[in-house]
């Protein structure tokens, strides 16, 4: 997030653009992949690039830029504030959901994490999903570069797989009762994807290329958690930023 941040100073005027102004690229939305998108783009000096944000650059705001302070940015003039329909599956219960109303997007408010998910889960976008150039041999490299890493990817086991916690095995518990605490107790963690997602098998809800195009549209993509077909196994943060610096190499013939 810090790193897109410095690159994006430079690139982004508090002054908004003229109706009479043209632009090679528009994007629409800050967040942890449009942000690295557009300062990926901006390193090109004979490009011009527009980088639209709803929320507060909040650059300097502590409650940013100290982890521990994240809890105090929901329900504040940098926090969206969205709530969920009632669900069936969860009582008909509400659930808050936090999204960054601010330069970086949800990455403003995600206390700094970054944690790349499980290399099956890419390795499924490619072959469940049929998203060809997915796999996490292709997109590795992204990540690296994301980070500033200058190693060969071969060299790398960074896969960073959350680990999950097993059950004690002296715990026993009826399956009904497991599922009514769930249905109950359990909340969501913020991690909305798959609204605009990509692939060439799945629902009626794939409306994406994997080349990040959106059917009959010829120069619109989409790069940010919605082209996602399945979750990460972990927070979204950082394979965001991945989808923005793979969009940059797309539009360059590079990917």
């Amino acid at each position: 997030m810090n790193r897109n941040k410095r690159r994006l100073k430079r690139i982004i005027s508090s002054v908004p653009p003229t109706s009479d102004q043209d632009f090679d690229f528009v994007i629409v939305g800050g967040g942890s992949a449009g942000c690295a998108l557009a300062a990926r783009l901006a390193q090109d000096p004979t490009s011009k690039v527009l980088l639209i944000e709803a929320g507060n650059p909040a650059l300097k705001d502590p409650r940013i830029n100290v982890p521990a302070l994240f809890g105090a940015i929901q329900r504040t003039n940098l926090d969206w504030q969205y709530e969920t329909t009632t669900a069936k599956e969860t009582r008909e219960r509400v659930h808050f959901w936090p999204r960054g109303k601010a330069l970086c997007g949800c990455s403003s408010i995600n206390a700094m994490l970054y944690v790349r998910g499980n290399k099956e889960d890419f390795n499924e976008w490619e072959s469940k999903h049929g998203c060809k150039g997915w796999s996490f041999n292709k997109i590795l490299p992204y990540f690296l570069k994301s980070e500033g890493c200058l190693v060969d990817p071969a060299d790398v086991d960074a896969s960073h797989a959350p680990g999950t916690r097993a059950l004690e095995e002296d715990i026993v518990r009826s399956r009904e009762y497991v599922e009514e605490h769930v249905r109950r107790d359990s909340y969501t963690v913020y991690h909305p994807v798959g609204t605009c997602r990509m692939g060439l098998k799945g629902p009626d809800t794939v409306v994406g290329h994997t080349d990040l195009k959106v059917h009959g549209f010829a120069n619109l993509r989409v790069a940010d958690a919605s082209i996602m077909p399945e979750i990460t196994s972990g927070n979204t943060n950082a394979p965001c930023i991945m989808i923005g610096e793979v969009c940059a190499d797309m539009i360059h013939g590079m990917f």
